[in-house]
Formats: structure tokens, sequence, C-alpha cells
């Protein structure tokens, strides 16, 4: 009777670990490498990511400007025991389609990468190859995706693919993206981002549907291994005709209109998320069983123990 009691209690704590295991919900978030990242509340985030590392033509690393090494060194220090990734490329990066054109490359570049992960004690690589276009690059990327997947993994290192369902997403296949081990949807730049947009908020909670729909009729069917991504800036735009508008940190739109409510996306022709819309994100990519969400960027909350803070209300979504 003693044993069966104690069988019964180590199947019933196996159980309880293995459900908290998989309930883990993630809050990642972007650390750039031209901004000051000293102020960031890490203690909210449980994935980090600096961004960005890009590619020498023959797959070298480019080498870290003074200010970046140094931007990197603080990221280091803040994030010591978050899950921390190095984000390859970005929106305005050029070298990425010269490095992925040759296979020597290709493989240079993931060698160096992995190396690199494993002098700087972090968890593996985020690949943001953004605005592919053509067939070519398409079969570039998943080449790419392959040997990283191939190196990465052999090392218990993690691969992360950073899409936008907009801006070139047909080229990305959901076979090149199996090679990831999560994906993390740009839900954002929606509008205000090119010289005929409409006016209107680049990152509505419609935008999140709409990710998330087009990915999963391409094939890439599994919300678990999706993060929703959110905006941490706004667009101000000239006139309610739309075009092309500045892009503007939520701490600025915060300190220009300190009277709006959490409810408030627009004013005065700025849209941007409020805290309650980046509260409402959250809870449903908790409800609906995805695997987090991350945050462009994260120097450009308000400190996180104000009201307004969107970083407190993630973590208040997660919380609820």
């Amino acid at each position: 009777m003693k044993n069966a009691y104690i069988l019964s209690f180590l199947l019933l704590f196996a159980c309880t670990k293995s459900t908290a295991q998989k309930q883990e919900f993630m809050v990642g978030g972007y650390v750039p490498s031209w901004k000051d990242g000293s102020a960031i509340d890490y203690s909210k985030l449980t994935h980090v990511f600096f961004a960005f590392i890009k590619a020498n033509p023959d797959g070298s690393f480019l080498a870290f400007t003074p200010e970046e090494q140094t931007a990197f060194n603080t990221f280091k220090i803040r994030s010591a025991g978050k899950k921390r990734f190095i984000s390859l490329g970005g929106g305005s990066d050029q070298t990425m389609p010269v490095m992925a054109a040759t296979e020597a490359a290709r493989e240079k570049f993931a060698t160096a990468c992995v190396q690199f992960c494993k002098d700087n004690d972090l968890q593996g690589v985020d690949m943001d190859w953004e605005q592919i276009r053509d067939n070519a690059n398409a079969a570039n990327y998943e080449a790419l995706m392959k040997v990283f997947s191939e190196k990465l993994h052999v090392q218990q290192l993690l691969l992360v693919a950073t899409v936008a369902h907009g801006w070139g997403g047909e080229f990305y296949t959901a076979r090149a993206l199996k090679y990831a081990d999560w994906i993390q949807l740009m839900a954002y730049d929606q509008a205000g981002a090119w010289a005929a947009s409409p006016y209107g908020n680049h990152s509505s909670f419609q935008h999140v549907l709409d990710a998330v729909d087009f990915w999963k009729r391409k094939g890439y069917t599994k919300s678990s291994q999706m993060v929703i991504g959110l905006p941490f800036y706004g667009y101000k735009f000239r006139s309610d005709a739309g075009g092309l508008a500045n892009q503007v940190p939520y701490k600025d739109i915060a300190n220009w209109f300190p009277f709006l409510t959490p409810a408030v996306n627009e004013h005065n022709l700025v849209v941007f998320n409020g805290p309650d819309l980046i509260k409402e994100k959250t809870s449903y990519a908790k409800r609906k069983g995805f695997k987090g969400v991350m945050i462009w960027e994260l120097t450009q909350d308000v400190p996180s123990d104000q009201p307004k803070s969107l970083l407190k209300a993630i973590e208040e979504a997660v919380r609820e």
C-alpha cells in the first residue's frame, strides 16, 4: 500500500511538472545594437535578441563597431539568466542575399554564428532575413535555414525565424520555416511604411489574426510554435489621406499625450498600440496556445514601473 501511494505521488508530480513546462509563455524582446539598452527591465522577459549581426560576402562576421561592442557587452551583463539570441540581418540589411548566394559562404557564416553563441553563452540564432522578393533568394533562404538548423541543433542550440506576412511573405515556404524551432510574426508595419499606404493603425488586432491565418494557410500550422510580434512604436501621419508616415517610439507618444487613457490607440494623426491593445494581444496569444509574444523593440517603452508601460501591460496579461 505504501509503495502504491509513493508511485501515485511520483506520477502526479511528473504530470504536474510536465504541464508546467508546457505552459511556459515566452516574453521576448529585441535590443538594438545602435541604442543604449542599459535601462531595459530584463526581469519581465524570458528571451532577448541582440540585433543585428551581419555577414561579409564570404560568410565571415562583419565586425562590431566600438559602439556595437559596448552595446553587446551591456546586453550580455544585463541579460544574464535569460535565453539569449543573436539576430541576423534586419529590415535594412543588404548583405544577407550576397552571402547566402554561395554554399561556401552559407557554411562559413553558420559555423561562425555557432561559435559566437558558444563563446558568449547564447542559446541560439534568430534568422531575420526580410523582404525576400524573388525565387532565387527564396531558395537561398531555405538552403541557409537548412545549414543553420544542422549546425545549431547538433550543438543543442536553437534556430528562430522572424517573418512578415506582407513585404514578400509569399516567398518564405513552410518547408524552409520548419527548420526553425519556432517562428516570430512581425504583425506590424501594415500601414504608414510606404508611400501609397492608407491611413490607419499599422498593428491592429486584426493584423495579428491576418498574420496567423497567412502562415497557417501556407502550411505552418502549429500555434505552439508561433510567437506574436508586438510594436513598441507607432506612426505619425501627415494627414488622414495616408502615405508614408514617420515612425515614433511609444515613449515619445506617451510624453506627447500624457492625458490619453490606456484604451486609446490613435490621436492627432498618430497611430500606435496602447497598453490595453498590447494586453489584448498578449492575452489572445496565451489563451490560444501560442508560444508567446516578442517586442520590437525594448528601448522604446516608458519605464516599466510606470502605469502606461507596455512591458508592464504584457506582464499583467501573462499573470492573468
